[in-house]
This record gives C-alpha cells, structure tokens and sequence, in this order.
C-alpha cells in the first residue's frame, strides 16, 4: 500500500505505473489527459464493448459487475494514495458506466 505525507496534484506517468491499483484506477494512463480525462476514459470502454457485445447478455453483465468491483478496489487504494477520494484522473467508474449504457442501448 502506498501513502504519501501530503497529496498529490498532479499525478505522473510513474505514478499510475507504480502499483496495479494505479493502473486500472487512471484507466491504463487515460487519466492523465490534460483535457477532459474522463471523456478520455469514456471512450476505452468502446474497445471493450466491441469485444463483449457478441457475447451472451448475462456474460457482458457479469463482466460489468466484475469490473466495478475491480474498480472500487482500485479507485479506494488510488484514492488513499492520491489524498483524495475521487481524483479526477481516475476514469474507471466511467468506463464501466459507459459499458452499463452501452449495454442497454
């Protein structure tokens, strides 16, 4: 687990590649956009959307659930590293939203 002495800002490259957590939370580095990170994340979840539509309904449901689960492990281990619960570089939780969305549409 990593803790820091003051939060930080501006998280790096190094930082999301530091521990798995980092990673899956800043969406692979999707985060560190300097614009718009979230829409950055949105538009992961299209790659993997294609690849999980043929599958059976319940399938692509049990991978959404999975990976929210994922997430919240990864989004509270960033968070607490990051100093702040819901950093704006962490894109997870709007990948796998846009994954529910796409699902039923």
């Amino acid at each position: 687990m990593t803790t820091l002495a003051e939060p930080i800002t501006r998280p790096t490259l190094r930082f999301v590649y530091s521990h798995p957590a980092h990673f899956i939370a800043f969406g692979g580095g999707a985060g560190l956009s300097p614009v718009a990170p979230g829409t950055v994340g949105t538009m992961l979840a299209l790659p993997m959307h294609y690849f999980l539509a043929p599958q059976l309904p319940w399938i692509y449901l049990a991978v959404v659930v999975a990976l929210f689960g994922l997430g919240v492990w990864a989004c509270a281990v960033t968070g607490r590293a990051l100093g702040a619960a819901d950093h704006g570089g962490m894109v997870w939780d709007e990948m796998v939203a846009y994954l529910l969305v796409l699902f039923f549409v």
